[in-house]
C-alpha cells in the first residue's frame, strides 16, 4: 500500500472540524483541528487482534477519552499504530463527537474494503 492523505471538512452544530488521515503500511496519523490545522493533544495506540497500549504524549484538556477511544478502536481495525491530535476551542459534544468517529471509522473501513478487493 502507497501512503495516502484523506482530507475532509466535517461541519457539525455550526462547528467546521478539518479531519485529515495518513495511511501507513503499519498504521495511521490522523488530525482532527478545530477551523485552523493545529495540533493539540497528542495520544498513540498500539493495538493487534489480542489487546492495545495506549499513551497520552500531549494530554487533552477536555477530551482525553475521546480521543482515546478513536486511538484505540482504530489501532484495532487497522491492526497497528495510531497517532492522533485533536485541537478543539472548546469541548466537543456527544453529537460533534459522533460525527467525528463516524467520518473516521468510515473513511478506515472504506480503504480496508478497497485493499481486500
Amino acid at each position: 500500500m502507497d501512503t495516502s492523505l484523506s482530507k475532509k471538512i466535517v461541519i457539525t452544530e455550526e462547528r467546521k472540524f478539518h479531519i485529515r488521515i495518513i495511511d501507513f503500511e503499519n498504521g495511521c496519523f490522523i488530525s482532527i483541528s478545530e477551523n485552523e490545522d493545529r495540533i493539540g493533544a497528542v495520544s498513540v495506540a498500539i493495538g493487534n487482534s489480542n489487546n492495545f497500549n495506549i499513551a497520552k504524549v500531549i494530554p487533552s484538556k477536555s477530551e482525553s477519552v475521546f480521543i482515546n477511544s478513536i486511538a484505540e478502536r482504530i489501532s484495532r481495525s487497522v491492526n497497528g499504530i495510531v497517532i492522533i491530535t485533536l485541537y478543539n476551542k472548546t469541548p466537543l459534544t456527544l453529537e460533534n463527537m459522533k460525527i467525528i468517529i463516524g467520518e473516521i471509522v468510515d473513511n478506515i473501513e472504506e480503504k480496508d474494503n478497497y485493499e481486500r478487493k
